[in-house]
């Protein structure tokens, strides 16, 4: 990951010393300097416009406008209030008195001139870098609340999510419009079920279709259920076999495209993602008619028309 700086400094000796230093010590390309200033006005409209994600700054200013603590308090306020990227702070001063203010602008390190070496300033960037990536993963931890708990409220309508674990052993929160399908069956592992998705690649997870249709709360109303049978090849000493399998299907009715009767068979096709594209998939209805009617009829009622073939 590349951090975007900006160095607020007033002495041009101290700025290129910094740089010097910041090159030797982080040779990764992890860090990029974006710009600097050297007065209190200068420093705000370089922050404002670069949004940087780490502030290396000096503490006392020539001009005496407004020391470094004070111009940072003040950009860490303009930047809340404006709901910009947050940044982290490294101050790079001459003097010791300041450091208990610092901290209490929760700075990621203080250096101070002259004495700092390259493994300090090593320290001070990977410091800066940890609490931005704490803070990231914080803010989409409560993003992924946030989204659960607007599921719970709202919960009805497609364009809300359901969480179900993918194969990291984590979560992910996935919006039941981009559900195309779930499957389940004898070419499934045991106690597995496959997801197809319009928005990222299929893939395997321990949970039931119950379990799905739990989370899908009053959503399930858009979704089908079905068994459906389907021929398998199977390669044996005697040469190839073909055996029935059984796979049930709970489908998102939405995301029908198309229904087709090839030799008198009814098949309802998709789009899903699939390595990095959108892929075609068809599953036959049940060959029973009494049942094939009905889920028909259920995709008729819940659905505008899918384009139909003979």
């Amino acid at each position: 990951m590349q951090y975007r700086a900006v160095i607020i400094e007033d002495e041009d000796a101290a700025i290129a010393e910094l740089q010097d230093m910041l090159q030797s010590s982080i040779a990764d390309n992890s860090l990029v300097i974006v710009g600097e200033a050297n007065t209190v006005d200068s420093s705000y409209a370089l922050v404002m416009k670069e949004q940087p994600d780490i502030i290396f700054s000096d503490i006392d200013f020539k001009e005496g406008i407004k020391n470094g603590l004070t111009l940072i308090k003040d950009l860490l306020k303009e930047v809340n209030d404006k709901r910009l990227s947050p940044f982290e702070v490294i101050f790079v001063t001459g003097y010791r008195q300041h450091l208990i203010n610092a901290l209490r602008l929760s700075a990621a390190d203080y250096l101070i001139k002259s004495e700092y070496i390259e493994e300090d300033i090593k320290n001070a960037f990977n410091k800066a870098c940890q609490k931005i990536v704490t803070r990231r993963e914080l803010a989409e931890y409560i993003k992924n609340l946030e989204e659960i708990l607007n599921n719970i409220r709202f919960r009805g309508g497609l364009g809300s999510s359901i969480c179900i674990p993918n194969k990291d052993k984590g979560i992910d929160f996935v919006k039941i419009s981009a559900i195309v399908y779930f499957e389940t069956g004898k070419n499934i592992p045991h106690s597995c079920i496959k997801g197809y998705f319009s928005d990222r690649e299929p893939y395997y997870f321990a949970f039931s279709l119950n379990k799905i249709e739990e989370q899908l709360g009053k959503c399930s109303e858009y979704f089908i259920r079905f068994e459906s049978e389907t021929s398998v090849n199977i390669e044996t000493q005697n040469g190839v076999k073909t055996i029935p399998s059984k796979s049930t299907y709970l489908v998102n009715i939405e995301n029908i495209l198309t229904i087709t009767y090839p030799n008198q068979q009814c098949y309802i096709g998709f789009k899903y993602m699939e390595n990095g594209k959108m892929d075609n998939r068809k599953i036959a209805l049940p060959k029973d008619k009494t049942k094939k009617e009905k889920l028909l009829e259920q995709i008729n009622n819940k659905k505008r028309p899918p384009t139909v073939f003979s």
